[in-house]
């Protein structure tokens, strides 16, 4: 297996994305910037390595975002893909390709390579999200993404699907354990899954994301989240996936470290969204 260091790398809300030459395998599609680790070296290594070869920039600051595992029909390749939040220098493409600096909702819009499209989702999706409960009084307008999530009523109708909002427009649909189903055009899809069956089957069934509640479920909220499953499933579910819960964003950079895209709050409880 081919194994990648990818940089998203990010400034003043746009991200970097490079032009791969015409005549190398996939040429004429876009691309996040990185290359394959070298042997003995680390994964940030290559990554700062790839990012000062291919751009002329040292970086500085970068967190894990995501890892894909890919399987092209010529090889199986693995990213490992991180944020690039602070770098030196100025980004040029030093290997001749063109480079450029554009919004996250452009992404969808240009075409890059099969193994990159959780890393677009993942670059437009929040890293928190509002988990809104039974008790919860929806407001007009919601800041930011929000799931309806009413738990008791959810536990005993598993069938149940509850809306998805952004920005207090109803944009997508939430399901339980692995459910995952659209009810309208590029509308997100998302599933809290609470064992490993349910998470592949979240993958495979082509959910945008999904969240991870602590071992008890959202029944008992105010549990500590299982670190240790966060981790493993992080890496097995490559899509973006969230810690469910009652966490702060002081928590954040942990969740992040163990490669989760974010956290997801109950706000009635803990608001910090």
């Amino acid at each position: 297996m081919l194994h990648v260091a990818v940089g998203v790398i990010v400034q003043a809300g746009r991200v970097l994305i490079s032009q791969r030459h015409a005549a190398a395998h996939q040429g004429g599609l876009w691309e996040f910037p990185g290359g394959k680790l070298e042997p003995g070296e680390s994964v940030t290594q290559a990554l700062v390595r790839e990012l000062r070869e291919e751009l002329g920039i040292c970086a500085t600051h970068f967190r894990p975002m995501i890892r894909i595992r890919y399987a092209y029909p010529e090889q199986d390749v693995l990213l490992d893909v991180w944020k690039v939040t602070e770098f030196t220098g100025q980004a040029v493409g030093c290997e001749g390709q063109p480079v450029k600096w554009v919004l996250p909702d452009a992404l969808e819009h240009l075409s890059f390579p099969s193994a990159n499209r959780p890393i677009i989702q993942a670059m437009q999706l929040p890293e928190c999200i509002q988990l809104l409960t039974a008790h919860t009084t929806l407001p007009p307008r919601l800041a930011g993404l929000s799931i309806c999530l009413h738990t008791a009523r959810a536990l005993r109708d598993s069938s149940r699907l509850d809306p998805v909002y952004l920005d207090g427009r109803r944009v997508g649909v939430h399901g339980l354990e692995g459910q995952c189903v659209s009810n309208g055009k590029n509308q997100l899809r998302a599933s809290t899954c609470s064992s490993l069956d349910a998470l592949l089957q979240a993958n495979q069934s082509g959910c945008d994301f999904v969240l991870i509640p602590p071992l008890s479920g959202l029944t008992q909220p105010w549990l500590a989240p299982d670190w240790e499953r966060l981790h493993t499933w992080s890496e097995i579910a490559q899509l973006p996936v969230y810690a469910a819960g009652i966490l702060t964003k002081a928590e954040l950079e942990h969740v992040w470290q163990l490669g989760a895209q974010g956290i997801a709050v109950i706000d009635t409880l803990r608001g910090v969204v």
